[in-house]
């Protein structure tokens, strides 16, 4: 796992190499071998994401794009992850949560896209994915020694 930081360096809430070992940890806990991005954005940044491959107007909070098997070489990413940290700002402030913490969420929740959760396919894969997402985030959380 690689984690990449775009034109947000001020409001990365925690240590990116901490964080990259604690979600490397996460996704082989989980089984999951894929060499996946994960890169921190700006709301303009993810917006523009949105539009151009959801064809949805406006920022969301988190992205997640399967790129398929990697052939040409072991570091080639085969799943990419995109987090607006102005949305996790905001999100954090109305939740009344660390900033990390809501960070941590939106990569676990794009991460569990990646390896197949989907919790728009009915009530129970919702609950399934809110679960893990929260084992996800505890165990992260623990991991970087942060407290929520």
């Amino acid at each position: 796992m690689q984690l990449f930081v775009e034109g947000v360096e001020q409001k990365v809430p925690f240590d990116p190499n901490r964080m990259t070992a604690a979600l490397t940890r996460f996704l082989r806990g989980k089984g999951i071998h894929k060499q996946i991005q994960v890169i921190l954005v700006n709301d303009e940044y993810i917006a523009d994401l949105n539009r151009r491959y959801r064809r949805v107007e406006g920022a969301t909070d988190v992205l997640a794009f399967d790129l398929g098997p990697s052939e040409r070489s072991d570091d080639e990413a085969e799943g990419e992850v995109y987090v607006s940290l102005d949305r996790a700002q905001r999100q954090a402030k109305d939740l009344n949560i660390p900033m990390a913490e809501e960070s941590v969420r939106l990569i676990i929740h794009g991460l569990l896209h990646l390896s197949g959760y989907d919790h728009e396919e009915g009530r129970e894969a919702e609950k399934r994915m809110l679960k893990e997402t929260e084992a996800g985030v505890k165990q992260v959380l623990k991991e970087m020694d942060i407290t929520s």
